[in-house]
């Protein structure tokens, strides 16, 4: 008879994965995780973590995109100076990256989970309040609100699946999840632009108030709980202490590459945001479109970035070995060129066709979303992995939050530059302005694209490295 095959729990975060007499991932090499991949199952528990997750950082951007959608309505409504609704994207991406900054201190104090929680009450409420101001300044205040609180979202969540999803399959996970934020994207212009179109613009943060802050009780019971950073979160560093390079410094200066992955994220960042936040005011304003069109066809750049996020992870774990940091440096620099032929294809074609910017924008947003998702997700799980260091989850921590504070850092800038340039150079200058940013950020990412290249070449067998 067959003997039977003893199962045992492999305790990484929250058990979370099984194993069937294996080692765990994180000590078995690159080519025999491969060879293992088809052999694997994720746990019930954290696929539910992951759809739900997944689901609520889609809604987040009901947090972020309604006033994109808006602006030009209530420029003309309220009579608002394009300076003053730059002013309003600002006070939410200069709140976004403070709270980005002060992350590792966030996670110290209350852990992983609490800081969720209140994000999307919070982001909710604040969101709603929105609707019913009538001056600026009370808009940037509580617009900034929203920002602050939803900003712990995106970091905390990539390291809870960068924790319990196995490296095998991390970047195909981690690329698939990342297409929430396009999904997010395409739901919130849509449902902003209908809202817009059949009630009103205040109507328009009232909607998504409420849509945002409905997924704060359904992570209160989905996410599970955590002790504070400071005395490491994770039990994989825990148990993996012995053969790794245990450290309790939390400083980003100590993990190579991690200083490279902020500069380039800060462009990468930039440029995404510039596009977001300002595509249905271009369509609108410079194409003649209306605004409920204007936000619903400014939904291909979503549409093209959810294709980027997940045949971009896939790719990576088939053809780069899962080196993440190798293809954002690959798809940054696509960025730039895109951006580079349609500012060309449009000075060349007067008027331009539609079709064309519809494609151009389906390019740019399919290759900005692997880099925007790789450097502000589990990047910083990564560098801390090839660094040798175990035990430090308050590092994880710091660094996902510099790296992301500075990446808001850019969106705040071209908050400000973003009308100067317009007004000075006009709307071709702005998309060759974002392509230099793109090739800028494709360079900066070079010393940790070295950096991820040692440490897989040190992880693979010498059979392996001959092959690859």
């Amino acid at each position: 008879s067959r003997p039977r095959t003893r199962h045992r729990t492999v305790r990484g975060n929250n058990n979370l994965h099984r194993a069937h007499g294996r080692p765990r991932w994180g000590d078995i090499s690159f080519r025999k995780r491969e060879n293992a991949y088809r052999g694997m199952s994720i746990s019930r528990r954290a696929a539910v973590i992951f759809g739900t997750t997944y689901f609520a950082y889609a809604g987040i951007y009901f947090a972020r995109k309604p006033f994109a959608v808006v602006k030009g309505t209530i420029e003309t409504e309220l009579s608002f100076s394009r300076d003053a609704l730059a002013a309003i994207d600002s006070s939410l991406l200069v709140a976004y990256a403070i709270s980005q900054l002060l992350l590792g201190k966030t996670v110290s104090f209350l852990g992983q989970k609490t800081p969720i929680i209140l994000a999307f009450f919070i982001a909710g409420a604040a969101t709603a309040c929105v609707g019913l101001m009538d001056s600026s300044l009370a808009m940037s205040f509580f617009w900034g609100t929203s920002g602050f609180a939803a900003a712990v979202a995106s970091p905390l969540f990539c390291i809870i699946l960068a924790d319990i999803m196995p490296p095998a399959i991390r970047a195909t996970a981690i690329g698939a999840w990342s297409s929430c934020q396009q999904l997010g994207g395409i739901a919130a212009n849509i449902v902003s632009a209908a809202v817009l179109a059949n009630y009103s613009w205040r109507a328009v943060f009232y909607t998504s108030g409420a849509i945002v802050s409905m997924f704060a009780p359904i992570l209160l019971l989905v996410l599970p709980a955590t002790e504070r950073a400071g005395s490491s979160t994770v039990a994989k560093d825990k148990e993996q202490a012995q053969n790794g390079k245990p450290s309790s410094d939390t400083s980003i200066l100590q993990v190579p590459g991690a200083i490279s992955v902020a500069v380039s994220y800060t462009l990468v960042k930039m440029s995404r945001y510039c596009l977001m936040f300002w595509l249905p005011y271009f369509l609108a304003r410079h194409l003649g479109m209306s605004a409920a069109a204007a936000g619903t066809v400014s939904a291909a750049l979503d549409l093209g970035g959810g294709l980027g996020s997940i045949l971009g992870g896939i790719a990576c774990d088939r053809f780069y070995n899962g080196k993440s940091l190798a293809i954002s440096f690959h798809l940054a620099l696509a960025t730039s060129l895109g951006l580079l032929a349609w500012t060309g294809a449009s000075a060349a074609l007067s008027p331009p066709p539609m079709a064309l910017h519809v494609a151009a924008i389906l390019l740019v947003g399919f290759c900005i979303a692997v880099p925007d998702g790789v450097l502000g997700g589990a990047s910083s799980r990564s560098l801390v992995d090839y660094a040798g260091i175990v035990g430090n989850g308050a590092l994880v921590a710091t660094i996902s939050g510099v790296i992301n504070g500075c990446g808001s850092v850019g969106a705040v800038a071209q908050g400000v530059l973003t009308s100067k340039i317009i007004d000075h150079f006009g709307w071709n200058g702005l998309f060759l302005s974002l392509s230099g940013a793109m090739l800028l950020a494709s360079l900066s990412l070079l010393k940790a694209v070295g950096v991820e290249a040692r440490a897989v070449a040190k992880s693979l067998p010498s059979d392996a490295k001959k092959t690859d």
